[in-house]
């Protein structure tokens, strides 16, 4: 690791990390991609319009969050709400990059062309 004097500039090349998840989870047949999304009621709509099913959990101190397959386009996709603050949502993401999947990204609103009103939800 190279050192600098300001320890958040410091680039560790390794690709394994200190605390390494795929040591401790095992893949599992999850979708190659997710969508992590804060809202209850859209992942609810979500599930409901594209035939979603539970098929995995996260864990942490405040219980067990369902992990919903979906079929969107006819992909596979993985739709989780990544809890409360960015530690838990990087937690969550930790386990789900460590059971397979490899593209995440955020889900937070629906698109304004989605909205029978065509106004900004924000």
């Amino acid at each position: 690791m190279r050192r600098h004097d300001v320890p958040i500039l410091e680039f560790d090349p390794s690709p394994t990390a200190v605390i390494e998840p795929t040591e401790h989870i095992d893949p599992t047949d999850i979708p190659r991609h997710a969508v992590l999304c804060f809202f209850q009621d859209v992942i609810a709509k979500a599930v409901d319009e594209f035939d979603g099913r539970e098929i995995d959990e996260v864990r942490s101190e405040i219980g067990l969050v369902p992990v919903y397959e979906l079929s969107f386009e006819g992909s596979r996709l993985a739709l989780v709400h990544p809890g409360v603050g960015a530690p838990l949502a990087a937690g969550f993401l930790e386990e789900l990059i460590a059971r397979g999947v490899t593209r995440a990204r955020p889900g937070d609103r629906p698109r304004t062309r989605d909205r029978p009103d065509g106004r900004d939800p924000r």
